[in-house]
């Protein structure tokens, strides 16, 4: 029983790392699927500038994201956005969806 106890242990340690491991995987994929998404809608593509993100996982490799970035507007003022919205991370691809410019 003595040997069975570390055995169990080291494999819960090696499970806990995989997952560790995995998520900035996703996050990535998200963050950059957010990016080019909002980039898509923009007048300018290429005025925008990323401030800063906000990544929370809800489970089922479904995430929200939150992105400040600035942005010319239509008179060609640059502007602080802010845009949230809902992604799904699969291996083939990260959908974004519910995309809400603030």
């Amino acid at each position: 029983m003595k040997r069975v106890l570390p055995i169990l242990m080291i494999a819960g340690a090696m499970s806990l790392l995989s997952c560790e491991q995995k998520s900035p995987s996703h996050e990535t994929d998200v963050w950059y699927a957010m990016r080019e998404t909002i980039k898509s809608q923009l007048k300018n593509p290429d005025s925008f500038e990323e401030k800063e993100y906000q990544i929370t996982p809800i489970g089922n490799d479904e995430y929200i994201i939150i992105m400040k970035f600035n942005a010319d507007n239509s008179y060609g003022g640059t502007i602080l956005n802010e845009a949230k919205a809902k992604a799904k991370w699969s291996k083939e691809t990260t959908k974004i969806y519910n995309l809400e410019f603030q």
